[in-house]
Order: C-alpha cells, then structure tokens, then sequence
C-alpha cells in the first residue's frame, strides 16, 4: 500500500514522510538495497523529489541509517551493524545490544 506525500507538506515533515518510506523497504530489501525510484513509487512522488530531499544513495544510505539509530529502528541498525555502517556503530550499547540480539533472532 502507497504511501502518499502530500506536496504542501513543510519540508521537515516531508522529508520525515520520505524517510519513513524508505525504512519501509528497508525492513523488506535491506538498507544497501533501498533505491530511490522504490521510495519515489512507494511516497508517490518523483524521484527528482527524493533526490532533493535525500540527495544520491550514499547520501541516502547514510541518512537512513541516522535515521533509524536516532529513532532506535533495530532492524535497521542491525543490517548497518552488519555490513560495518560507521552510522550504525554510534548507537547506543543498549541499541546496539538489541540489533545484536536481532541479528542472532533472525
């Protein structure tokens, strides 16, 4: 189910609203995986849009994976954990404890 950007959003809700987009199909193809038109089509906006607001896919990767430490997303952390995300090993212990458990859980 899409996910719609509404194009009078401020800009911080809409870059949250994009973010939250992009966490989505993170959990389902893993953070290094997540394209910007995946996010574009599931947001229904375009991806010159994604591009303005979340800028190239480094840019985007390192930005999810702020973005899930900062919102202690451990699906997220755990994927970053695992391919050595220097993002993800500034979480917490307690959030990085948590993406370990994850990891071995799933």
């Amino acid at each position: 189910m899409k996910s719609h950007v509404k194009r009078e959003a401020n800009p911080d809700v809409r870059r949250e609203q994009l973010l939250n987009a992009a966490i989505k199909i993170a959990k389902q193809v893993g953070y290094t995986n997540v394209e910007r038109n995946a996010i574009a089509d599931d947001a229904g906006v375009s991806m010159a849009l994604i591009t303005n607001y979340l800028g190239t896919l480094p840019q985007l990767q390192r930005t999810l994976m702020r973005y899930a430490v900062k919102n202690n997303i451990v699906e997220i952390v755990a994927q970053g954990l695992a391919c050595r995300d220097r993002h993800a090993s500034k979480a917490s212990k307690e959030l990085k404890e948590l993406a370990a458990q994850f990891i071995i859980n799933n």
